[in-house]
């Protein structure tokens, strides 16, 4: 027997003889287990990391570069460290952001995966170092770190390196003397599963200049309207997290956030699962 679930241009496939799922897009699994989907056992723990960083990361000299990280648990916010010392990402100062506000913590039953996209740009030799990635909960933390070496030239071809060199050069000061950058998308729920009747806080962070604005498209690729009125099922926050105020089945799909500003825009897809509660 098998049950499908069609989201935006994925069917994903629950296959009863091998009782797992694979979300392509979001390169997560989920299993099917007396009726209901959860988890791998293997992922079963608080927190914990898809994927790893690599202990060295090499980058030529004004290369930009991209570091991802991705962490699975009970609603988990990720952030950088470059030598210990916290990275400021999107134009929010304040740390208490990184927590699911909206939430009643007490009650996440679920489990989601949360992905960060780290941007280093025109690098040099000021950028290297290690960055470290740092998933968290109200209760737990765990950490994984790189170390940014750049490549050194090869003195047998110097001229080579030297002239690519100066023109990637010129192309960052080109970029940092515009000041604009297209709207990226750094941090963000890729899947989540909760209990039904529970609000349901799904990051989407996103930096740029000009300042992103920030859309959300719901499981019918409806666009979801900016309002705080009681009578709607959802808000968008400040912050660019979308609040679902009361989980339901009909909300089961791919959400998709798209960040955008006059440089360039940026989406991302967040599976969503409803769960129905045991105890009902």
């Amino acid at each position: 027997m098998q049950l499908h679930a069609q989201t935006f241009g994925e069917t994903c496939t629950i296959q009863e003889e091998s009782i797992c799922v694979s979300l392509r897009a979001r390169n997560s699994n989920l299993c099917l287990r007396n009726g209901v989907l959860r988890l791998p056992p293997t992922e079963e723990k608080d927190l914990f990391f898809r994927g790893t960083l690599p202990d060295i990361t090499t980058a030529n000299r004004h290369d930009s570069i991209v570091l991802h990280c991705k962490v699975g648990g009970r609603e988990p916010t990720i952030h950088w460290l470059k030598d210990g010392v916290r990275i400021q990402q999107g134009e929010s100062r304040d740390y208490r952001n990184d927590q699911a506000q909206y939430e009643d913590t007490a009650a996440v039953t679920g489990k989601s995966f949360t992905a960060s996209k780290l941007y280093l740009d025109c690098v040099d030799e000021a950028s290297e170092g290690v960055y470290t990635c740092i998933g968290e909960t109200p209760t737990e933390r765990i950490t994984q770190s790189t170390n940014l070496v750049l490549k050194r030239p090869n003195a047998d071809f110097l001229d080579l390196p030297e002239a690519a060199a100066e023109f990637s050069h010129r192309t960052c000061l080109e970029k940092r003397s515009v000041g604009n950058t297209a709207a990226r998308i750094f941090l963000w729920t890729s899947l989540r599963l909760e209990l039904m009747g529970e609000a349901v806080q799904l990051f989407c962070r996103s930096e740029g200049s000009p300042s992103p604005q920030v859309e959300w498209f719901d499981n019918n690729r409806e666009k979801i309207l900016p309002t705080s009125s009681e009578f709607s099922d959802y808000e968008i926050l400040e912050n660019g997290d979308l609040l679902i105020k009361r989980l339901q089945w009909k909300h089961m799909g791919q959400f998709k956030c798209s960040a955008s500003n006059g440089e360039g825009s940026d989406t991302q897809g967040i599976f969503i699962y409803p769960m129905n509660n045991p105890q009902n």
